[in-house]
């Protein structure tokens, strides 16, 4: 049950911490019984799950995170498409594994600086996460000084509305121009379908112009990553691209899509013309 979770079964010490503090908290004295709540098929095993996720899963993140990825997406990935969807006038991206929003609002900032007059734009980041505390965070868009260390004070000011808390504490409350582009919605990659942030339109339908999913693949087990590439594929438009973490996606097979070397990053797309269906991908449905 726990590998097909998580990849906290790598750390036996640490997975049965978090196992131990969770049957503690329910008042169970038998792991055997816990187990048993986690595979049912009930309300109380989902919220349970839910529970769980977010002691195992790490949301730790700050914004612009790995400046070489951000500047080849402001630079040459993100014009290419608005030159592209400029007819149409719609753009929509999706930041998965997103955390507590750091991601997913560096995307609208970015947006923000290439659109500066994009009233006229449909334009939607979809951020989706396991983590449903963190999809909490996110909505509030408040957030501490450690997530903007990577920020001159010049852009934390250009962004952020500075608040002192009674304590002294620093919060720093995201400006509304970003936050109103992006919405959030709880998902599981490898169970759920991306057709949750669809509104209606089928899974098959591309969707996505970009797909941004970085240090999320490293919690997955090789079977699981091939079922989500797969997701993924089918929810870019043709053209669109996936931006993936360093390395993160080593003995894959990625015949489906062209990948692209930068300086930065790789970055893979998926042609504009569909390409024969692979093995690989049509075991991951």
């Amino acid at each position: 049950v726990f590998k097909s979770k998580t990849r906290a079964a790598n750390d036996p010490k640490n997975l049965a911490k978090k196992i131990l503090s969770r049957m503690q908290t329910l008042g169970y004295t038998s792991a055997s019984a816990y187990y048993q709540l986690l595979n049912e098929q009930t309300l109380a095993s989902v919220q349970e799950w839910q529970q769980l996720n977010q002691l195992l899963t790490n949301g730790e993140s700050f914004f612009f995170r790995d400046r070489g990825q951000f500047s080849l997406l402001k630079e040459q990935t993100l014009p290419e498409l608005i030159e592209r969807r400029s007819a149409e006038k719609k753009l929509r991206l999706c930041s998965a594994g997103c955390a507590a929003g750091e991601e997913p609002y560096s995307l609208a900032i970015v947006l923000d600086q290439l659109l500066p007059h994009h009233h006229d734009w449909d334009e939607v980041i979809d951020g989706v996460d396991l983590n449903v505390g963190a999809i909490a965070k996110a909505k509030a868009g408040i957030y501490r000084p450690w997530s903007l260390r990577g920020l001159s004070d010049m852009h934390k000011a250009a962004y952020f509305q500075l608040e002192e808390t009674a304590t002294g504490e620093k919060r720093f409350h995201l400006g509304t121009q970003y936050r109103k582009y992006v919405q959030f919605h709880p998902l599981n990659l490898v169970q759920d379908s991306l057709a949750i942030t669809t509104e209606g339109e089928g899974e098959e339908d591309p969707l996505f112009d970009l797909i941004v999913c970085r240090n999320v693949f490293i919690y997955l087990t090789k079977d699981a990553i091939t079922k989500v590439l797969q997701k993924f594929y089918h929810a870019l438009r043709p053209g669109g691209y996936l931006l993936t973490g360093h390395a993160e996606l080593y003995e894959q097979n990625l015949e489906r899509f062209t990948m692209k070397s930068f300086p930065d990053s790789l970055i893979f797309q998926r042609p504009e013309q569909n390409r024969p269906e692979q093995t690989n991908f049509e075991q991951a449905k």
